[in-house]
């Protein structure tokens, strides 16, 4: 068994006066507007009031995604903050986790993160200035998200519940990307400027297995899921590092 681990780097262009986002997901909002409880539509009352989950509103926002009138709503929990969507109709949209289904996230405090976690970070940014936790459950498998300053600088790491160290993310100055990587980017995208950068370390183990006289590969990560080392491999010949391939639970 061998532990490997991976250095993607990932940046933000901005193109033309109009400040167009090449590779960044984002909402085309026309306006927002804070509103109260009582001024959502009935049928938005209703549906906000049943995914409360015993928490206290915190904020009403009415905005406009893509042309449609949505409610975004922060929630007040016993162990953190929770937000979601609902249509202007009463349809609950989704929870803010970036669009991935099956993935709930809840803002945390550093102190409300398993002993491990806290530990294992120490380990990492001692004093370390943290500005978000993030409590990410996907399928049922817990990871947790710490955001933090260090030395004029942000980063952010990515854990197991057990404290294991899953990914590792830091801005890199646009100075020091490699000239391979410039020259792809400037490649893919002419006239674009790069706008930030960051340097991602996924951490995994590749475990052979031989089953039935078949011999297989597959990834694990440290949160317990697993994919083929045979889909991984596919994803790299076409330019992505497979960490958001089909995973087996």
């Amino acid at each position: 068994m061998t532990r490997a681990h991976r250095t993607i780097v990932t940046a933000t262009f901005l193109v033309g006066a109009a400040g167009v986002a090449i590779g960044v997901t984002a909402r085309d909002t026309d306006h927002e507007i804070e509103v109260t409880l009582e001024e959502c539509p009935a049928t938005v009352q209703v549906t906000i009031l049943a995914h409360l989950n015993g928490g206290t509103i915190m904020e009403i926002e009415r905005t406009t995604d893509h042309g449609e009138v949505l409610y975004e709503v922060d929630v007040r929990v016993a162990d953190g903050v929770i937000e979601f969507d609902v249509a202007a109709d009463g349809a609950f949209r989704r929870f803010e986790n970036d669009g991935q289904p099956g993935v709930e996230e809840v803002q945390i405090r550093l102190r409300d993160t398993p002993r491990a976690v806290r530990r294992a970070f120490d380990a990492i940014a001692l004093r370390a200035d943290v500005y978000n936790v993030e409590r990410i459950v996907r399928d049922g498998v817990t990871m947790y998200e710490i955001d933090y300053e260090t030395n004029g600088s942000t980063a952010g790491v990515v854990m197991s519940a057990n404290g294991d160290v899953m990914e590792l993310e830091s801005v890199v100055p646009v100075t020091e990307l490699p000239e391979t990587v410039l020259d792809a980017l400037l490649d893919a995208f002419p006239g674009s400027s790069i706008a930030e950068a960051e340097s991602v370390q996924l951490f995994f183990y590749e475990v052979e297995l031989e089953l039935d006289g078949r011999t297989r590969e597959v990834i694990v990560f440290a949160n317990g899921r697993i994919r083929d080392r045979d889909d991984d491999d596919h994803d790299d010949h076409d330019g992505h590092d497979g960490h958001d391939g089909d995973d087996h639970d």
